[in-house]
């Protein structure tokens, strides 16, 4: 791995402060004679990736634009883990593991269906923890977490689900369940019959109300408290 090419190639990374995984870790994609290996990836991806949303006004629109042309799980008002799981996915070898913590939406927002599709169509969930009531990186960071364990194979058994809860250390296992059910702590305990109904949508357009919540990372303070709670009375 000293030919000319790589090493020019190494210098415009250092310049331009890109990551390339093939460059950085040649041994693990290519053979000594530089074809791409047959089964190329890593044994291992475990990560803690960053939670934040795409619109966080701290990502540029140029990034958001790069992040949705690149990563086809990426949709709505995705979170940053979501290209990052996609990501970690990818440079799994076939037979790898991969192990996550990320925030307890996945699974259970729109955002995130996309990613669970991508994980159930191309590899094998094995194992999934639940931490509802605790805050693994403490009561300082508003977010709860899973750990998702993720194999890139064919599935041979159900998914293990693991409860902790109240403490970090009191593990239960929960009861397998089948499809997206089983990224959610609590699963559905009826089903409603939709045999010989239409969805509502196909009626009438439907929205949401009013959603009183602002983004604390937007600058520009699209509203404030005094605009919804008010000492005095709004005249009409």
């Amino acid at each position: 791995y000293t030919n000319d090419t790589y090493q020019s190639i190494k210098k415009l990374s250092e310049e331009n402060k890109f990551f390339h995984w093939g460059l950085e870790f040649p041994q693990i994609f290519y053979d000594e004679n530089g074809n791409k290996k047959t089964n190329n990836g890593f044994d291992i991806v475990i990560g803690n990736p960053p939670y934040v949303q795409s619109r966080d006004q701290r990502i540029s629109e140029s990034f958001k634009k790069a992040i949705e042309k690149k990563f086809c799980t990426v949709h709505s008002m995705w979170d940053i883990y979501v290209p990052f799981m996609e990501l970690g996915l990818q440079l799994l070898k076939i037979g790898g593991n991969f192990a996550m913590i990320v925030k307890d939406t996945l699974g259970e927002v729109n955002y995130t269906t996309k990613l669970v599709d991508f994980i159930e169509k191309n590899h094998y969930l094995y194992q999934i923890d639940f931490f509802p009531e605790i805050k693994i990186f403490g009561t300082d960071v508003g977010v709860k977490n899973k750990i998702v364990y993720i194999k890139n194979g064919k599935k041979n058994r159900q998914a293990k689900r693991i409860l902790h809860h109240p403490r970090i250390n009191d593990c239960f296992q929960l009861d397998s369940v089948e499809g997206i059910e089983k990224y959610k702590q609590k699963t559905a305990e009826f089903s409603i019959n939709t045999e010989n109904t239409i969805p509502l949508g196909k009626i009438c357009y439907t929205t949401y109300g009013l959603r009183l919540n602002s983004d604390k990372y937007d600058k520009k303070f699209k509203f404030k408290k005094s605009d919804l709670i008010s000492a005095n009375r709004t005249k009409i």
